[in-house]
Formats: structure tokens, C-alpha cells, sequence
């Protein structure tokens, strides 16, 4: 865990309260400070909000995406603005979030960024079809 290695955390999540309550765990069983930032990355004004956070905070160091979801089912079973909301997540606020990061120009010459998959990406193929498997 990254607050583990002594690195302070800005999380980002949807949800204020689980957020809120995440930090506080976080934070009390790390001793690391633990900020949050409410937003719906899906969202074009609260994705441009993170990407204002990243290029404002001159102490973050490290970028870990562990958003996104995914679609089970086949292309044409699939309702379209689902599809059009996972790609959003999946593709544009990452594309979006790792452009504005490694566009910084940080003191700290060891910037990194990390992509983690979900629990099930990469057990198996997605279903024929399927218009979630290859966005994430």
C-alpha cells in the first residue's frame, strides 16, 4: 500500500462519504495525512478539477488509476450511454490524468504513474463481442 511506503494520499472517488470514511481508516492506520477529493471522473468539470489538483500540488509524486468498469455483455445488448460513460472513465479522464502528470515539470525527477486493473482483468477473455474488456 502506498500510504504503507510513507507517501502522504489525495484519493478521488465518487462517493463523499465512503471517501471520508476511507481517509479516516487510512490515515489512522498509516499516520499518513490522507486528503479527499469528491468527483465523478466521468464528469468533464470534476475531471478538469483533479487535473487542476495534479498540476497545482507540487508534493504528489505518483499517480495510481484504479478506476473504471466494465461491460459483461455483448456490444448490441449493451445500452449505448453506458458504453459511452465507460469509455469516459476507462479511457479519456486516464488518457486525460496521465497526460496532465507526466506533463509536470517536478523537481522530484522520480514522477511515476501506475495503472491498476481490476481484480478479474486479464483472468480470461472478454465475451465475444463484450464492449467492456478492452477499455480497461
Amino acid at each position: 500500500m502506498v500510504a504503507r511506503r510513507g507517501h502522504d494520499l489525495i484519493l478521488v472517488a465518487r462517493n463523499k462519504e465512503r471517501l471520508a470514511a476511507l481517509a479516516q481508516r487510512l490515515g489512522r492506520d498509516t499516520g499518513r495525512a490522507v486528503a479527499t477529493v469528491a468527483a465523478d471522473l466521468t464528469n468533464a468539470g470534476d475531471l478538469q478539477r483533479v487535473e487542476h489538483t495534479l498540476r497545482t500540488n507540487a508534493d504528489i509524486s505518483l499517480l495510481v488509476n484504479n478506476a473504471g468498469f466494465g461491460a459483461a455483455g455483448s456490444l448490441l445488448a449493451s445500452e449505448v450511454n453506458k458504453m459511452e460513460e465507460m469509455i469516459r472513465l476507462n479511457v479519456t479522464a486516464l488518457m486525460r490524468l496521465t497526460r496532465t502528470a507526466q506533463g509536470l515539470d517536478r523537481a522530484n525527477s522520480g514522477w511515476q504513474s501506475r495503472r491498476l486493473r481490476s481484480k478479474s482483468a486479464g483472468r480470461s477473455p472478454p465475451p465475444a463481442g463484450s464492449a467492456g474488456g478492452n477499455s480497461r
